[in-house]
């Protein structure tokens, strides 16, 4: 992650967008938020353990925000809580069509700025709508949705095809800040509802005699990339001459161009999404979080039969944790807290007990 920006949560207003190097070291006085925004991880990585209504779990094993009400910063202008996070993240690649089973797609890392947010449903007291929006390449996506998984609005580059993309697109909870998405037309053919308006807008450059099946067959060697690499692709298109020299005249800035661009974006949705969810899911599971408060420790523990391979936040079960390690890494750990701290910690298993 190359940045995270955090809105209207506990005492956070705006934390404005805070950049990471490799160790990240937060100075201020109390009360000042450090803790909070130190929080924020361990919040997103029980969040993606659990399904949840509204993408967070504001409750869980990690950190405890108490509800959407508690952790709203008393002063927010809008009752909206807001995650800002920027990174690099690789497409899927391969996926299941039901109709062509699996098919390799073009791989590539897209950098993104997305942005979650969970505010309240002023139609449905009670109840709460998440928010996703994306930055990719100059190209801005948001997403709306209701607890119900119902698409509220879907736009890209302030164009809205919300009609369509409910047409096209069915989501599901998963273990995720992001739903999970179903095309609903790879399940009846091999051709995406945005496809046509795409096909309308290229037929007005292409030969009157060229048919419409020839132009819908072109648009599926149009790869998801950044603006200026579809554009390439468009003029590589093999629809005849009259859309050659079409083509060539236009500039990054025509508008038959932009409308394209936006539609393979708005076409394209699901694997940006995909992307976002598998780079959080990736990330929350390297994340380890240590509590200010340590747990006192116990001259004995009771085995259990269980593989631990990782201390929880109060650290109660750091006897099991040494108790699981391989030899190799159990004499790793007492050497390296023999050199830093003067003695060995070492785990050893006694009647029943560690």
């Amino acid at each position: 992650m190359e940045h995270l920006r955090i809105t209207n949560l506990r005492s956070l207003s705006d934390t404005t967008s805070i950049k990471f190097g490799r160790l990240n070291v937060f100075v201020g006085q109390n009360s000042s938020g450090k803790s909070t925004f130190v929080r924020t991880f361990p919040l997103i990585k029980q969040s993606v353990q659990v399904r949840t209504t509204s993408g967070i779990l504001w409750f869980g094993p990690f950190v405890d925000f108490g509800s959407f009400e508690e952790a709203l910063y008393s002063g927010a202008k809008e009752k909206k809580i807001s995650m800002e996070m920027s990174f690099r993240a690789p497409l899927r690649r391969f996926r299941f069509r039901p109709k062509s089973g699996i098919t390799r797609l073009y791989s590539r890392v897209i950098p993104m700025t997305t942005r979650v947010s969970i505010l309240l449903d002023k139609d449905n007291p009670g109840k709460y709508l998440s928010g996703y929006d994306f930055l990719i390449w100059g190209q801005v996506i948001k997403i709306l949705i209701n607890q119900d998984l119902k698409i509220i609005s879907f736009n890209v580059n302030r164009q809205d095809f919300t009609e369509i993309a409910r047409d096209e697109y069915a989501l599901f909870r998963q273990f995720n800040l992001f739903p999970g998405m179903v095309i609903k037309s790879e399940l009846d053919s091999e051709q995406s509802a945005f496809d046509t308006p795409i096909c309308n807008i290229m037929r007005q450059y292409v030969h009157g005699k060229k048919d419409s099946s020839a132009i819908m067959q072109s648009l599926r060697d149009v790869g998801f990339s950044s603006p200026t690499n579809i554009f390439e692709q468009l003029k590589n298109l093999d629809l005849g001459t009259y859309w050659s020299d079409k083509v060539q005249t236009w500039e990054k800035d025509s508008e038959p161009l932009k409308q394209i661009t936006t539609l393979i974006y708005a076409r394209e949705f699901y694997k940006i999404i995909e992307a976002a969810g598998d780079y959080i899911s990736d990330m929350a599971e390297r994340i380890h979080y240590i509590t200010p408060l340590r747990a006192t420790a116990e001259r004995y523990y009771r085995t259990q039969g269980l593989a631990v391979d990782e201390i929880d936040p109060q650290g109660r079960n750091v006897a099991m944790f040494l108790a699981n390690l391989s030899e190799d890494d159990a004499n790793k750990f007492a050497d390296w807290t023999a050199h830093h701290m003067g003695f060995e910690v070492r785990a050893a298993v006694r009647q029943g007990h560690v």
